[in-house]
């Protein structure tokens, strides 16, 4: 015999591509393909396994009464971790589910890049960093944190530069002079705190202002106080101006002091200082006052603190191709002394200006004869230095200036500090 039975409709639902996946939420998305009466219940449903149920992870969006698509926000997933979600529809005790769906969530991490120093001074410097990707997490807080030991945190001293993936620029603030820094770019999000790579510094021993306004870092090299820059100014220090001579026939039939700019270009005065003669550097007027130009014995016991002529110039060398023509062998700067290619003025009328970006080059104090005067140079194919070397007088150079040797009795001051980073003695 046959029993008659009510017929039951079974609703039927497909599970649709995953999207918005990020580190910890994703978009999940479905629809109806037949719509039954009476579904007290739909959503979602997720695991790590390939056959979630409602019994794992899932999100409830109610009962249903109409067809159509359907989407939820899925939350509090782990980042870089495999998923399958399914769709789901409920009648009764009747749970039906949609084909499972594989996604996986962003691994969280940032890519961050630490930005090279810049503006470095005796109590400040700048940096900052590149965030090329959040990770899937938005970036919340980024800046630079840094330290005098390695690896530093944001527990350490840090900016705070507002949020969001891309470049920033940072300002690290009340450094301690001449002392050894490390810092790392740092982005946080909703997973952690990210590092870029540690970059290192070391701050300037102090500044000093000529009479013209200029203001130099300055670096100590063993019991030396060196400008950690080539003179830019255009009086002498009891504020008598200085000749600016552009002609290159007047500029050879000098005797006495006269400046210029490398190419008679004013625009190369921060970054390579000012020429002068030999005649300008003997008026003992030319330094701030308290500093003076180095003599052949400073240099000398300069190179030799750094090991002597052979690699003496690369220690001194500011790094890299921008200003120095390649290959800028063995350069390392590793004392902060930033020497850069100023090049020279020759008396010959016939040569003008010569050598910027291959040469560095400066005066000694010391007279060799009626027509040389000590130079020193570095050039960009090799790590030495060349000191004490005869040259022409008339010729226009770079002039590095000198405090002199501490607790001496030229350098008479109550504390280093007061003397380097005031104007004057």
């Amino acid at each position: 015999s046959c029993e008659k039975r009510d017929f039951i409709e079974i609703p039927a639902v497909k599970t649709e591509a995953v999207t918005g996946v990020k580190a910890q939420t994703a978009q999940a998305s479905g629809k109806f393909i037949d719509m039954a009466s009476g579904i007290s219940d739909h959503g979602f449903c997720w695991s790590t396994t390939n056959k979630p149920t409602i019994s794992d992870s899932k999100i409830s969006l109610g009962a249903a009464n109409s067809g159509g698509a359907f989407t939820a926000d899925l939350a509090n997933l782990i980042p870089g971790t495999s998923y399958y979600v399914s769709a789901y529809a409920q009648s009764g005790d009747m749970v039906v589910y949609g084909l499972p769906v594989a996604f996986s969530t962003s691994s969280g991490t940032a890519q961050i890049t630490t930005s090279e120093i810049t503006g470095l001074r005796y109590n400040s410097a700048q940096s900052g960093g590149v965030i090329s990707t959040d990770g899937g997490a938005d970036i919340t807080a980024r800046g630079v944190c840094w330290a005098t030991t390695p690896n530093p945190t944001t527990s350490n001293s840090k900016t705070t530069d507002q949020s969001g993936a891309g470049i920033f620029v940072s300002a690290m603030t009340s450094l301690t002079p001449n002392t050894i820094y490390y810092a790392r770019a740092y982005a946080t999000n909703a997973v952690g705190t990210h590092y870029g790579n540690q970059v290192t510094f070391k701050t300037y021993f102090g500044e000093v202002t000529d009479v013209d306004g200029n203001v130099y870092q300055t670096v100590k090299i063993g019991e030396q106080i060196w400008m950690a820059e080539n003179l830019k100014t255009t009086k002498y220090n009891d504020g008598t101006p200085i000749p600016n001579v552009t002609g290159n026939a007047t500029w050879a039939g000098l005797t006495t002091g006269a400046y210029c700019w490398y190419n008679n270009d004013i625009n190369n005065k921060a970054i390579y200082g000012a020429l002068y003669n030999w005649y300008a550097v003997n008026t003992n007027k030319l330094a701030p006052l308290g500093w003076h130009v180095p003599t052949d014995s400073e240099w000398t016991k300069l190179t030799n603190y750094l090991g002597g002529t052979s690699v003496a110039g690369g220690k001194l060398k500011a790094t890299g191709t921008t200003l120095w023509q390649s290959p800028n062998a063995g350069a390392t700067n590793e004392i902060g002394f930033n020497a850069v290619p100023n090049g020279f003025r020759s008396y010959d009328v016939s040569y003008n200006f010569k050598e910027q970006r291959t040469t560095a080059l400066w005066w000694s104090s010391n007279e060799v004869n009626n027509q040389d005067a000590s130079i020193n140079y570095i050039y960009n194919g090799g790590g030495n230095i060349f000191i004490t070397i005869p040259h022409a007088k008339k010729e226009g150079l770079g002039v590095r200036c000198v405090l002199g040797e501490l607790n001496s009795p030229t350098v008479n001051a109550t504390s280093v500090s007061e003397l380097t980073f005031a104007s004057a003695v």
